[in-house]
């Protein structure tokens, strides 16, 4: 079975710079972003009190799962290997879950039922900074 190579990556949000999104990329002509809204980039506090800005091991994770939920079609049946730079982000998903972070675990949770659920084998690996 031949692999299909993704790429993901997110920007931590921000108040200053407006547009920070996550990004995913399945070549050769797929690009896909989701723009944080008001509170990642903002004030926003998850239930501990951790600023949501600062949770980037979460929102590299959100990129395979942004990739999955956007074209089952051409995922169906295959393995997909996605390309993460958050070494922390690949971590956490080979071990499947996270105790540091509480946004974790409901993501891998995620990527795990839509892959399941499309017949698609996920596999994050690291690659290096990509932004």
């Amino acid at each position: 079975m031949s692999a299909l190579q993704g790429f993901t990556d997110a920007a931590g949000g921000s108040l200053d710079v407006w547009g920070n999104r996550i990004g995913a990329f399945l070549p050769p002509h797929t690009w896909l972003y989701v723009a944080f809204g008001f509170r990642i980039n903002g004030p926003g506090v998850d239930e501990t009190g951790k600023k949501l800005c600062r949770k980037m091991s979460a929102w590299e994770l959100a990129g395979p799962l942004l990739l999955l939920c956007s074209m089952p079609e051409k995922l169906f049946g295959k393995l997909l290997i996605i390309w993460v730079d958050n070494s922390g982000s690949v971590f956490v998903y080979s071990k499947g879950y996270s105790t540091a972070c509480n946004l974790c675990c409901p993501l891998i949770n995620a990527i795990h039922e839509v892959a399941r659920a499309i017949g698609c084998e996920v596999e994050i690996r690291k690659i290096r900074r990509c932004s």
